[in-house]
């Protein structure tokens, strides 16, 4: 059997291997900071990597099977960014993103066996394949709302994120905007006669590799405002370190005794348990226990990933301190060094002390 080794074919390979770079790199910073979120890019990236793979293989083979393979990447692809968008941001996946992702699914189910939904195309000068009809057009809307979102979550880093990430997130917009801009080529290049659409995704995807080797945190950029972290003695309910983001004259006792005084209550008056979050009309309070101290970070809003890191800090810093914690006598100074953890796990809270 003659392999089918067209243009279209290369261009592919190309985007899938920028995107298994991107996968390689944020698959390392995941596992290596145990960090969900970034699993979930992982798990994005290397679905879309799959999807221009095996698109590839489907023109070189000519293969319908395979080529409807790629729809069901690209569909998982998509999942699971819009989940690692929405985790940064919300303590709940979505149901809009729930319903979207279900609607999609099936409709491709029901369309992509129908007769003449996969048809040979020979616009570009030699034999590949294309979809048709409604599965055409429910393919270009499922791509361009991928891409749209990327566009959406590195415009909210620009808006949103810390000023020293500035420059990198300013570049990881020209990224996301070639792939939009490739999406966009994408669905008219059969009119245009030339599939130049990949060069633009596959570009627009080496940019954002770059940035990310340069940028790492720039994974995490959360899109609201911490105000002022508290850590507090478990037993004596004395403060032992605190951290704020905002100008706030308010004296760190007050927050302390708040902090342990709603503890109290929680398990020796409504003897409930632990408290773990007090939702607030304009905020949120996020609580976490462990052996000897308790933690408090009061913030605009919550989400998953600001919860793990409240988790991780209140793991370090009591591992770190565990001997300083026990003591009898302690005092504020010795805890100091903590603000090393707060830039470990809170770097990219946006900071809005003025100077």
């Amino acid at each position: 059997m003659s392999l089918n080794w067209t243009a279209e074919v290369t261009w592919y390979l190309f985007g899938a291997l920028m995107i298994l770079i991107c996968a390689i790199i944020v698959g390392w910073n995941a596992f290596s900071k145990k960090n969900k979120s970034a699993l979930y890019l992982f798990i994005s990236f290397l679905s879309f990597c799959f999807f221009f793979f095996f698109t590839s293989l489907s023109f070189l083979f000519l293969s319908f099977d395979l080529y409807r393979l790629t729809h069901f990447l690209g569909l998982s692809g998509m999942f699971f960014f819009l989940i690692f968008i929405n985790r940064s941001s919300s303590d709940v996946i979505s149901p809009i993103i729930i319903g979207l992702m279900c609607s999609l699914t099936s409709l491709v189910w029901i369309f992509i066996f129908q007769p003449d939904s996969i048809i040979y195309f020979f616009g570009f000068g030699y034999a590949s394949l294309k979809t048709s009809g409604i599965l055409s057009f429910i393919g270009n809307f499922g791509l361009m709302f991928y891409a749209l979102s990327a566009n959406y979550w590195s415009l909210r880093i620009i808006f949103k994120g810390p000023k020293s990430i500035i420059k990198p997130a300013l570049i990881l917009f020209i990224g996301t905007f070639f792939t939009i801009t490739g999406y966009f080529v994408w669905s008219i290049q059969y009119l245009l006669g030339m599939p130049i659409g990949i060069f633009f995704v596959g570009t627009g995807f080496l940019i954002i590799a770059i940035v990310i080797i340069k940028e790492p945190k720039i994974l995490y950029v959360l899109p609201f405002t911490a105000h002022r972290l508290v850590v507090i003695h478990g037993r004596s309910g004395v403060s032992l370190f605190n951290f704020n983001w905002l100008d706030d004259k308010m004296d760190n006792e007050i927050y302390s005794g708040l902090l342990f005084a709603l503890q109290k209550c929680s398990i020796e008056v409504l003897k409930k348990g632990d408290m773990e979050q007090i939702a607030l009309t304009d905020g949120i309070l996020i609580f976490k226990k462990s052996e000897n101290i308790t933690v408090g970070l009061l913030s605009s809003k919550s989400s998953k990933f600001l919860v793990e890191c409240v988790e991780k800090f209140t793991y370090e810093f009591e591992k770190k301190y565990t001997q300083k914690i026990t003591n009898k006598v302690y005092r504020a100074d010795q805890f100091s060094s903590a603000i090393e953890l707060v830039e470990k796990y809170f770097a990219n809270v946006p900071s809005k002390i003025t100077t």
